[in-house]
């Protein structure tokens, strides 16, 4: 569903891809000029691919994530993830539990997943 601020009113988008996952601690966070929005962990819990929603055309296409060791069934969940208009890119922190801690950084203009810290030591 879509929410539309200018109608205050709710529409229906594309129907549910098949294989979206439906793990909760999944965050959506839209680009501010591209239209598009982008789900880490979209896909399902094990392929770790990130789904990408055009609203305007209603398209769903995929991207990878980065690969995490050790490859586990819950591998990105419970992360925070948000769009630095200063860097014009988005950033993914997460961890805890069985998952090990990342951070990493997605550049859009090209596809490209860059991790910015290789060991996180807790407090």
């Amino acid at each position: 569903m879509s929410y539309s601020l200018d109608t205050k009113k709710w529409t229906k988008v594309a129907n549910r891809p098949q294989g979206l996952t439906t793990q909760s601690g999944i965050q959506a966070v839209a680009h501010p000029t591209n239209g598009l929005v982008y789900i880490p962990s979209g896909r399902n819990i094990t392929d770790g691919d990130m789904l990408i929603f055009d609203l305007k055309t209603q398209m769903i296409t995929w991207a990878p994530m980065p690969p995490r060791e050790p490859s586990t069934v819950l591998q990105w969940y419970g992360y925070s993830f948000v769009w630095s208009s200063y860097k014009s890119s988005f950033f993914i922190f997460g961890g805890g539990g069985d998952v090990a801690p990342y951070f990493y950084e997605y550049k859009v203009r090209n596809n490209k997943w860059t991790e910015l810290v290789k060991q996180l030591e807790e407090p």
